[in-house]
């Protein structure tokens, strides 16, 4: 007898209970990344930032083009780790999620800016030498408006 695995995930009771919950949340969680530099690494953040978003974009490519290797374990919540967002309902709040987004959001300096990594179509990534300077960009004009 074959299992539906979307059925036993986390999902399924944490649904209810996060999308419809109208209590007090006494802490806000969100997920992040903490890059750590590599023994002898002598890059700064910016290039090490660049990396880790290109490679992170490949396997968004390669997860919404179909092209993972099937895994032993549950892989149907994998479509949902890009573009997948909480969007506020009253009685019940929805997730939605946008597989034809072509930017990220980077946040720095408390301050939100919106970076295209795909042309329109989404077929073309920005390279990782363009995403450097972007995020320079980004670190700039953070700087001049703090």
């Amino acid at each position: 007898m074959l299992l539906d695995c979307a059925a036993l995930s986390f999902r399924s009771d944490w649904d209810a209970m996060y999308f419809a919950g109208r209590w007090a949340i006494p802490i806000n969680s969100n997920p992040f990344y903490v890059i750590k530099r590599a023994p002898g690494d002598s890059s700064t953040q910016i290039p090490r930032a660049a990396n880790f978003i290109t490679r992170a974009l490949k396997w968004v490519r390669k997860l919404n083009g179909g092209g993972l290797e099937p895994d032993k374990g549950c892989m149907s919540q994998y479509h949902l780790q890009f573009g997948t967002g909480r969007g506020a309902r009253e009685g019940r709040c929805t997730l939605s999620t946008d597989y034809d987004a072509n930017h990220i959001v980077v946040v720095h300096k408390d301050q939100y800016f919106k970076v295209q990594v795909f042309d329109n179509a989404g077929s073309v990534q920005l390279s990782e030498a363009a995403l450097e300077e972007a995020l320079a960009a980004v670190a700039s004009r953070a700087a001049d408006s703090s």
